[in-house]
């Protein structure tokens, strides 16, 4: 997906936003052909379901957006420091015990995050990265919602989780989609509606599947396989350079996500 965000001839948010109307209109043919259109009307719509609905929309957008803000590699870096964001709200306002193992793997994290933050200081004029700065924001949403996940899992059917969290994405990138012009073309649309069943529709529903059966800080690891990933289609595809730095944060970013994860199973 991050290499269709960022070649499309559509902007990040013009792609987020037809990603999400596929979906839901996937969704909705989903439920209808299992008869429970009925239930997107029978479910008990609370103040926390509100609550997940808006962090899903805010994180859905940001996270996507990241992609474009930095390189692939960098960005699914700095993204796959969910676990360690996690751990530290367990212990800080879940009152969680935190071992002093994790504390070691918080603070290797930390580190890796330091180095993508300062990188490439003596040539550029900022002091700071912020294309890094709302990658880590865009990450302290996800972890949010992970958790808001979490508790809705008991109450609502996964269908109607991703049902609202697609319609909440929508919600949050039309703003921002429609405040630029659509250069639409057949072979745009043509990638943007795979890619969006792929992305938008497959891989979110075994998301909320797999938050069922494991911690939200252990589902957060497994984003370090996208870090690979990212940066193979990054330099193939996208020519896109990974820098010293880029390598040695993402070294101890990755580190502390697997030691994180291996310290809860």
């Amino acid at each position: 997906m991050g290499v269709v965000l960022n070649k499309s001839p559509f902007t990040s948010y013009q792609n987020i936003f037809l990603f999400a109307a596929l979906a839901i209109v996937c969704l909705f043919i989903i439920l209808l052909a299992k008869g429970k259109v009925h239930t997107l009307f029978r479910n008990h719509y609370t103040k926390s379901f509100v609550l997940f609905m808006a962090l899903s929309g805010i994180a859905g957008v940001m996270v996507l957006h990241s992609l474009t803000v930095l390189s692939l590699a960098e960005a699914t870096l700095l993204l796959s420091i969910t676990p360690i964001i996690a751990v530290f709200i367990e212990w800080a306002f879940l009152k969680h015990s935190i071992s002093s193992y994790k504390i070691a793997a918080i603070v290797i994290g930390f580190l890796g995050v330091v180095i993508l933050l300062f990188e490439g200081i003596s040539s550029k004029h900022s002091l700071i990265n912020f294309g890094v700065l709302y990658v880590l924001a865009a990450a302290l949403v996800s972890v949010l919602r992970h958790f808001s996940a979490k508790h809705q899992r008991s109450i609502h059917t996964t269908d109607t989780v991703l049902f609202f969290t697609m319609i909440a994405q929508l919600i949050a990138s039309a703003p921002f989609a429609f405040s630029h012009s659509w250069n639409f073309n057949l072979e745009s649309l043509a990638i943007t509606i795979v890619t969006g069943i792929l992305s938008a529709v497959f891989a979110f529903y075994l998301y909320f599947h797999a938050l069922r059966y494991i911690k939200v800080s252990t589902l957060g690891v497994i984003s370090y396989i996208q870090v690979f990933l990212g940066a193979f289609w990054g330099i193939i595809l996208l020519s896109q350079p990974l820098g010293l730095e880029t390598i040695a944060g993402g070294i101890c970013i990755i580190a502390s996500s697997y030691l994180v994860s291996k310290k809860n199973e």
